[in-house]
């Protein structure tokens, strides 16, 4: 409790903390910004769009943008430590590798959740300010549900690769590189197969994510991205305990 404690206060102390918050709640306001002057722009044509509060927030679901703001918090909290030496101090007061690992894992997943949760929040707000608030989704509640599974397993994955490289600008590239570079090699094996009926892509994290943001979601996409999402949870968090205990503190 007291290294929980502690790794929490080191969060909530961070300037970066509160700059990556602002930043996802700023990108929010811009998102949806954008679409309401596209949308009005579009009245004027001969075939005006259709914009819904339920649609836009549950494109929120899905934010890169945000995503790439927590790889890059998590990175910087979570080598912050290793960079300056001052982790040693902690290994002195008799904390484990494994408690390490917790500690800070859980604290990074909360700085994750709060800027997702932030983003979201905002943009659901100003879309049932700009947008038509009639139409309504079924399986909003769910989806977003199974959106933070993702999300934590998106959250995962840039943990155990920071925590394991211990090195800031190795962890930086690395988890903005390495999901994308993962889809690349996936968009590859589906030109290599060419079978419009199965393709790997559609079972990454992104793909799982996006299926979540349309209106009224499919069953399928809901229980794909809950089965994938506690399989690829499980096995980052796996392969990241593995790797921090091979590494000397």
């Amino acid at each position: 409790m007291n290294l929980l404690k502690y790794e929490f206060k080191r969060l909530f102390k961070s300037k970066g903390f509160y700059i990556s918050l602002a930043v996802c709640v700023i990108l929010a306001v811009i998102s949806v910004l954008t679409q309401n002057l596209i949308y009005k722009a579009s009245l004027e044509t001969e075939k005006p769009i259709s914009v819904f509060a339920i649609e836009v927030t549950k494109k929120a679901f899905g934010s890169s943008l945000v995503m790439m703001i927590a790889a890059i918090f998590t990175a910087i909290f979570v080598t912050d430590e290793y960079q300056t030496g001052t982790i040693k101090t902690v290994i002195t007061k008799g904390y484990s590798s494994n408690q390490i690992f917790i500690a800070k894992y859980l604290s990074s997943l909360v700085s994750t959740l709060i800027f997702y949760f932030a983003y979201v929040f905002v943009t659901s707000q100003l879309a049932n300010s700009f947008f038509d608030n009639k139409v309504t989704d079924s399986t909003l509640i769910i989806s977003l549900l199974i959106s933070l599974l993702l999300v934590v397993a998106y959250h995962t994955i840039y943990f155990s690769i920071s925590i394991s490289t211990r090195k800031l600008g190795i962890a930086i590239a690395l988890n903005i590189v390495g999901p994308t570079l993962v889809g690349l090699v996936l968009g590859m094996g589906d030109a290599l197969i060419k079978n419009e009926s199965f393709k790997f892509t559609n079972y990454w994290l992104d793909s799982l994510i996006s299926n979540l943001t349309n209106l009224n979601t499919t069953n399928k996409a809901l229980i794909l991205g809950l089965v994938l999402g506690v399989i690829y949870l499980g096995i980052a968090g796996t392969v990241g305990v593995f790797l921090n205990r091979r590494k000397e503190y």
